[in-house]
C-alpha cells in the first residue's frame, strides 16, 4: 500500500544536558508553530522522566493541543492510550526490535553521525536482557527508538495516509502505478521489456 512508499529521516538533533525545561518548551514551541505547522507535527515524547512535566507545560500553550502527540500503551494491561511513551522492560525491548526491523528496511533513516550513529553501534542487549549502551551513553539512541510508537500506535500509517491523499502530479501517478502492479509482476520497468 502506499505505506511503503514513505519512511523517516533524522534531520537534526538537539543535545543539552543543561537545558532548562522552559527553554525546551520554547524550542518546541517554535519548532511546531513557526517552523513546522501544528497540523503536521507529532510528538513522541518519552514520558519516563519529566515527561510529564514537559507535556504539561506544551499544552497550556493553548495553539497546542494532545492530539499532536503519539499516542501508546503506558503499561501492558491498559486498555486506553495515553500521550506520550512510558517505557518498561517488555515494551522497551518490543521498541527496540522494532526499531532494528525499521532502520534495516529504510523506513527510518539516521544521519547524525556524530551521537546518533556511534550509539546505535554501542547500543544492544545488557546482560539484564534488556537493551542500553554498552559503553557510553544511549540518550541519541533512545530518542530514535521512541519513533517505534508512531509504528505500535498506527500513527505512522496515520501521517502517511494524510500525506499520500495529499500529493498530486507525478509522485502520486508514480506511486499509484507501483500499487497497482499485479502481485508477482517482475518490476515497474517491464513495461520497457519488448514481450516476444
Amino acid at each position: 500500500d502506499e505505506t511503503d512508499f514513505f519512511g523517516l529521516l533524522q534531520v537534526g538533533i538537539f543535545r543539552d544536558n543543561e537545558a532548562k525545561l522552559e527553554d525546551i518548551t520554547k524550542i518546541i514551541e517554535c519548532l511546531v508553530l513557526e517552523i513546522f505547522s501544528v497540523d503536521t507535527v507529532r510528538i513522541a515524547l518519552e514520558m519516563n522522566f519529566k515527561g510529564e512535566l514537559l507535556l504539561d507545560k506544551l499544552l497550556s500553550n493553548e495553539e497546542l493541543y494532545e492530539e499532536i502527540f503519539v499516542y501508546t500503551k503506558h503499561t501492558e494491561s491498559a486498555r486506553s492510550l495515553k500521550p506520550g511513551i512510558k517505557y518498561n522492560a517488555k515494551n522497551k525491548l518490543k521498541y527496540c526490535e522494532t526499531l532494528r526491523g525499521l532502520i534495516k528496511k529504510g523506513v527510518i533513516m539516521i544521519n547524525d553521525e556524530k551521537w546518533t550513529v556511534p550509539e546505535l553501534f554501542t547500543f544492544g542487549l545488557n546482560n539484564k536482557g534488556t537493551y542500553s549502551s554498552q559503553a557510553g551513553h544511549d540518550d541519541a539512541v533512545m530518542t530514535v527508538v521512541n519513533l517505534s510508537g508512531l509504528f505500535d500506535s498506527g500513527t505512522f500509517y496515520e501521517i502517511t495516509g494524510d500525506l499520500y491523499d495529499s500529493l498530486d502530479g507525478p509522485y502520486r501517478s508514480l506511486i499509484d502505478k507501483k500499487i497497482s502492479l499485479p502481485t508477482g509482476s517482475l518490476n515497474p520497468y517491464d513495461k520497457f521489456v519488448p514481450k516476444t
